[in-house]
């Protein structure tokens, strides 16, 4: 200890002498004498033997405290690799399931766990048994995402161009969805209220009028006291809009003071004298009408502004070239590859806005190009919600589009049967194309309800064009090319209202009412045509839907050989321990 603290009062001295050394030469250099030497000044003879003395203790005493600290280092350095490998084991331990090289660990399994809680057939599983199943999942997912892996599926140019629009698209997605506020209710009304005249549709009038094919009649009618006693009939015409008042009428009810009386007016073979009861006024559109509309204008404007202004920064860290055609950034074309993935995830209406703009579109285009671009080489610039959201949402559609893709290479390698395999597929199977005794009903399925109304009563007045009006106006794709027949559809397209309401039917009779779709998405409605005995249909009359039978079936035993096999490649490994604790 007391050597400690001698080296360091030595060392402190040391620093001083060497300080005030420097301040002395750095005065003699400059011409400044800071210490008066008198007559007799240090000699540079004198100046390097105080030097050579410093330096002969200096190297013991550097040596000595640097020495110890090295120690001290060294202690660190033990210390935080026996922290690093309590991390290390500690992370190993949360690991419930490895497949191949894939380690899915406790938090990963336990919000998948979650999701698939909610899908159906799953709400009313035991929590042990939806383990179970997540578990069986798990193991041929990412059996075959190795597998893919394996073969190099990943590295395809094909694949790689898949995985930029992806990369693309959900940037593009998480951006939007963390800086732009979805339009209100509220926001729509205020829109409303505070652009009210761009919701009329031309004048409403509202007068009395009095008539006669006689205009003498009319003549005697100078003055409203005249008006008032006239034997004549007065008619009251309340809040008529433009397009159902005359253009003549119009013109003069704009025109004449309130409360008072028109210059006779004719309209075919009668005579009109017009009392102005209100000023004219705007006919106003209905907020429930125009609303949609007005949700798309705010949800189009606070995208573009958004984009508009997350880019603006970004274009004065480029050279953009305008005078290309293409546009070009630093000298890159732009390829077009960010607008179109633009166009799989904003909605229709959207580009309805944008296009009416050719320069729009261009400008729009190259903030998209920036953006991407900057993400690319920035993911944080963006904040760490968009770039730990987008590198989540990423890594799993990777997923997804190496195993579409296995499945897809994999059935290119399933041959077309041909007609013989189909008639011995038809032959042996006999039971699986037996037509069930029911009912033949047509239907035409619309979403709007206004329109479903409308063709209800089409379908009211002449029953026997049902068929037509299915193919026509059906929104339906399944079933209106066969004239509405409801066999093409599944039975979780059907509801117990439907059916209760062709058991209430004869023979094509079309049921009254619309009938709200099982799923909620629009509207019913119903013809029920005959009862249809059990058939056997001849092997020509489904030959065509029996093909994609047989081929679809040949995929699925595919499929299902190749799963099995990388499973066993790739066999699952469990901690179950920890997924029991789950």
């Amino acid at each position: 200890m007391q050597n400690e603290q001698n080296l360091h009062k030595q060392i402190f001295g040391l620093k001083i002498l060497v300080g005030l050394l420097i301040v002395f030469e750095f005065g003699f250099r400059i011409g400044l004498p800071l210490l008066s030497w008198g007559k007799s000044d240090l000699s540079d003879k004198d100046r390097d033997l105080i030097i050579k003395e410093i330096q002969k203790d200096l190297p013991n005493m550097v040596v000595h405290t640097i020495g110890n600290q090295i120690q001290e280092l060294v202690m660190d350095k033990i210390e935080l690799n026996r922290r690093v490998n309590e991390s290390v084991t500690e992370a190993q331990n949360l690991v419930v399931m490895k497949v191949g090289n894939v380690s899915i660990n406790e938090e990963q399994f336990r919000q998948r766990l979650e999701l698939i809680s909610v899908q159906p057939g799953f709400e009313n599983m035991p929590r042990e048994d939806r383990k179970k199943r997540l578990v069986q999942e798990l193991s041929r997912h990412y059996a075959v995402v190795q597998d893919a892996t394996d073969k190099g599926m990943d590295k395809e140019s094909s694949f790689l161009m898949e995985i930029e629009k992806a990369s693309n698209r959900i940037f593009l997605a998480e951006l939007i969805r963390n800086g732009v506020e979805t339009p209100t209710q509220a926001d729509v009304k205020a829109y409303y209220e505070e652009n009210l005249n761009l919701f009329t549709s031309g004048d409403v009038f509202s007068f009395r009028m009095i008539r006669s094919q006689n205009q003498d009649e009319l003549l005697k009618i100078t003055s409203l006291k005249d008006f008032e006693e006239s034997e004549l009939e007065i008619q009251v015409v309340e809040a008529a809009s433009e397009t159902t008042t005359p253009l003549h009428f119009a013109r003069s009810l704009r025109t004449i003071p309130l409360n008072s009386l028109s210059p006779i007016l004719r309209d075919e073979n009668w005579f009109y004298i017009l009392h102005k009861l209100k000023e004219t006024q705007k006919n106003v559109v209905p907020l429930e009408q125009v609303a949609q509309t007005i949700l798309n204008q705010l949800a189009f404007q606070r995208v573009r502004d958004f984009l508009d202004k997350s880019a603006n920064p970004l274009r004065f860290q480029s050279t953009i070239n305008k005078s290309s055609n293409p546009w070009k950034i630093d000298g890159e074309v732009i390829t077009g590859l960010s607008l179109s993935s633009s166009r799989e995830i904003l909605p229709q209406f959207f580009f309805t806005y944008l296009e009416q703009s050719r320069e729009d579109i261009r400008e729009f285009e190259l903030d998209l190009e920036l953006l991407i671009r900057k993400f690319k080489q920035n993911p944080l610039f963006f904040g760490t919600a968009v770039s730990n959201s987008v590198n989540q949402k990423f890594e799993s559609l990777k997923e997804v589009l190496l195993t579409q893709n296995m499945q897809k290479h994999l059935e290119k390698q399933v041959s077309e049967p041909s007609e013989a395999d189909l008639l011995a597929f038809y032959n042996a199977n006999p039971s699986r194309f037996v037509q069930p005794a029911g009912e033949l009903v047509q239907h035409i399925f619309l979403t709007d309800r206004t329109e479903a109304a409308e063709v209800l009563n089409l379908a009211l007045m002449d029953t026997s064009h049902f068929p037509q009006l299915a193919k026509s106006r059906s929104k339906e794709s399944r079933t209106s090319i066969h004239g509405g027949d409801m066999r093409y559809l599944n039975s979780e397209d059907l509801s117990p209202q439907m059916h209760q309401a062709v058991s209430n039917l004869k023979e094509g009779e079309v049921y009254p009412e619309l009938i709200p779709s099982a799923k909620g998405d629009g509207w019913h409605i119903l013809r029920f045509v005959s009862k249809v005995s059990s058939t056997q249909p001849a092997f020509n009359e489904i030959k065509t839907r029996l093909r994609d039978w047989v081929l679809q079936d040949r995929k699925n035993r595919e499929l299902s050989h190749y799963v099995e096999t990388v499973q066993q490649r790739y066999p699952v490994v469990l901690n179950e321990k920890r997924i029991n604790s789950l």
